[in-house]
């Protein structure tokens, strides 16, 4: 009994005195269904262990390493060497796990573990999806056009704006694009024409498709000069619109 006890003590002695550094910390990885990803965690000591804990919503804290934890070594399509951790042939059923890089800080007998190991998540890209109820719309010149939309899978989305198959700049204060709208401030004459909105993820992309006719204010030019006519004489004034 005396034997145990003094064999524990000496264990735990063992345990406080290893002091964990922690030089590269795992980062999150975007991987469609189906592929891999790649974590690396580089530790001052040896005795790495890799674990997953069940899916949280990213941003929030992982699920404390001693509670539902699975040693990512036993999972099949699960490569460990040293601190690099390959998932091969990732599933949906993995979307925003937790994985935590752990180390042993005691004899392998006692499986004592860093408290608080770094984490990171793993995402999963699916392809996006994107609808809008317009295909055609009207906007006058001056005013703000907004086109609305719904995007569904927005991991990791990219956006392309395409006019009359012209590529559109999405920089300044013109033209503006988001998850919900795109829109255009100061419309003006040019704006018309046919649209192409794409949306892309790692996993493949969708796009939709509307036409924008720019309606403005005719204007009549300015009479030049008076014209003196005699009683009964016929006098035509030719004016031409500016939208005619």
């Amino acid at each position: 009994m005396w034997l145990c006890f003094w064999c524990q003590i000496i264990a735990l002695d063992f345990a406080l005195s290893q002091s964990v550094t922690f030089y590269t910390l795992p980062e999150n990885a975007t991987v469609i269904e189906g592929g891999s990803a790649r974590f690396e965690c580089n530790v001052s000591l040896p005795n790495y262990r890799w674990y997953l804990t069940p899916p949280q919503a990213t941003g929030l804290p992982p699920v404390p390493i001693g509670a539902n934890r699975t040693d990512i070594a036993g999972l099949s399509g699960a490569y460990v060497l040293g601190g690099t951790l390959i998932l091969d042939g990732v599933q949906s059923l993995l979307q925003s796990s937790t994985i935590a890089c752990a180390v042993d800080t005691g004899p392998p007998d006692f499986n004592v573990v860093t408290q608080d190991p770094p984490f990171a998540y793993l995402i999963l890209a699916f392809p996006p999806n994107i609808t809008s109820n317009t295909t055609a719309d009207i906007a006058l010149e001056g005013d703000q056009f907004t086109l609305r939309y719904t995007i569904k899978n927005t991991e990791s989305l990219n956006f392309e704006v395409t006019k009359d198959g012209v590529n559109v700049l999405l920089t300044g204060d013109r033209l503006c694009v988001d998850l919900t709208s795109m829109t255009i401030n100061n419309v003006n004459r040019t704006d018309r024409g046919n649209y192409i909105i794409t949306v892309t993820t790692l996993a493949g992309n969708d796009s939709i498709s509307f036409y924008l006719d720019v309606y403005y204010v005719a204007e009549f030019p300015k009479v030049k000069r008076m014209e003196e006519i005699g009683q009964g004489n016929t006098f035509t004034l030719n004016c031409t619109p500016s939208a005619a």
